[in-house]
This record gives structure tokens, sequence and C-alpha cells, in this order.
């Protein structure tokens, strides 16, 4: 952070102030911005992407002091389909959660977008206006669909077979992706359609079974739906071979952030967001 950095110059008898810091990396944001232009578009080329977001609290001087903003990510990586094209990854910044800044930022897009089932994302997938689809295919995320069901585990102190049991039928899924991971797509889906996708199957029957004997609104109940109310994304990936079986990929582009927000707290403005995606 500019704060500590001036601190640290200051110590070593160079007085360069945080402001003056800053208005050194906006400069320097202004000219980089059209490499991270370039590498938008080559994101955008691919057959598939991946997408997520990350709340920030963003300084609203004049207003109620802080808002939340959110920074998102977009990444291109295809090495687990033994593509040996480099992957790459682009940020971008919004002072809030509205599904038009990411219509916005994939209306040149069309292909495969997996991401995590956020409603902003919906308007991606379908005309509102005509109910059509448009000509990018949502792709969910198993990772988001166990990390429900071992939330429900965890405060049941273990006590919840059923989640102890669906756990366990998502793993033999990821356990066959691990098997696959690097090989080409034909071959992946060959894999998938004869092992995944009967697994899936038993899956789907057995996730209704067990939502006939749940409260409603009970958090397993709420977990088991998150799968089926969005079953044709969850089971798309045994459909190409190309396509991943989670998110991880992007999650893990947002390990940055999150560290390099426990040190710079937030965001000094709308304009220092955008910097902050450039960088």
């Amino acid at each position: 952070p500019w704060y500590r950095q001036s601190a640290i110059f200051r110590r070593a008898g160079v007085d360069i102030e945080r402001d003056l810091m800053g208005n050194w990396a906006g400069k320097i944001a202004w000219l980089v911005a059209p490499l991270v232009d370039r590498m938008m578009a080559y994101v955008l080329a691919a057959g598939k992407i991946h997408g997520d977001d990350t709340p920030v609290t963003l300084l609203t001087p004049g207003q109620r002091g802080v808002r939340t903003a959110h920074f998102w990510v977009y990444l291109r990586d295809d090495r687990s389909c033994g593509d040996d094209r480099p992957p790459a990854v682009v940020y971008r910044f919004s002072a809030d959660r509205r599904g038009a800044h990411v219509a916005g930022h994939l209306e040149d897009y069309a292909g495969y977008f997996q991401a995590d089932a956020f409603a902003g994302y919906n308007a991606l997938y379908h005309d509102r206006a005509t109910g059509t689809a448009r000509d990018i295919v949502e792709v969910g995320c198993w990772s988001h669909v166990r990390r429900k069901f071992n939330d429900v585990l965890v405060t049941s102190k273990g006590l919840s077979p059923v989640a102890a049991q669906a756990i366990a039928r998502i793993g033999a899924l990821f356990a066959i992706e691990r098997r696959i991971k690097g090989a080409p797509p034909d071959e992946r889906h060959a894999v998938r359609q004869a092992e995944a996708a009967p697994k899936l199957e038993a899956l789907h029957l057995w996730l209704q079974a067990q939502l006939r004997g749940l409260a409603p609104k009970s958090d397993l109940a709420l977990a088991c739906n998150y799968a089926l109310n969005r079953w044709a994304a969850m089971t798309r990936y045994c459909e190409d071979g190309q396509l991943e079986i989670s998110n991880n990929l992007v999650e893990n582009a947002l390990h940055g952030v999150s560290l390099g927000r426990k040190n710079w707290l937030f965001v000094g403005s709308a304009k220092g967001g955008e910097h902050a995606a450039i960088f």
C-alpha cells in the first residue's frame, strides 16, 4: 500500500507522499490499459472461459463513507484438456455488482461460460424479452455444490449422513477428472460419457429422493436444489471434453486479490479500483 511505502521511503530519508505515488500509478495504468485490452480480446477469443467476482470496500467521501464494490475476473486456460496455448486472466472493476457490468465485459463473447449461480449472469444465457437462448452457454461448478453440502456437514458436526454421502458421490466425479487431466478433449469426453454420466444420472435420482423427505427451506434442501435447479448446466461438462467440472481455476486467480485486500483494505476511489484491476 502507498502509505506503507511512503513511510519506508521516509525512514530512508526520501519524502514521497502516497498521493504522488497514486498519481504515478494512474499514469502507468493509462499506458498499460491497451495491453490489458489486448489480453481481454485474447481471453474472449477462447471457446470456453471462466468468470467470477470478489467484493472490495470502496471509499465514497460525502456519502455513507464506504460501499461494496467488486473485482470481476475472466480466465482462459485450456491446459487441462491438452491445449498448449498460454493461459491469460483479466480483471475488471465496478462500483457495484449489477449484472450489466458482466454483460458489458462479455458483449463480444460467444461460447461456454463457467461461473457460479449469481443471478446477474442469467441475462447472458437468455434474452429476457424473448426468452430465447443467447450465444453464451452456462456451465455449472461442482465445487460450489460440494461446498454447500460441506457447510451442512460442518454445522451438523458430521452428523448428516445425507451431506456425507453427497460429498462422497461428488468426490467420485472429481476422481474421474484427476485421471484425465491433461488428456485431449475427445478422450476426456469418452471417459466422462462412460464413467461420469451414469454417476450423474444416479446422483440426480438420489438428490430428488432425498429432497422429498426434507423441510423445503432447510440447508440440506437448499443444497440439493442448488444442483437440481441448474442440472443442465451442472452436467454440461460431460458434453464437451474442453469443459471443466468446476470453476476452481478462476477461483485460484482471485487469491492474489484476497491477499492484497488484507494489506490495502480498501479502494480509495472508483478510478483507483480501475487502476488496481489493470495492474
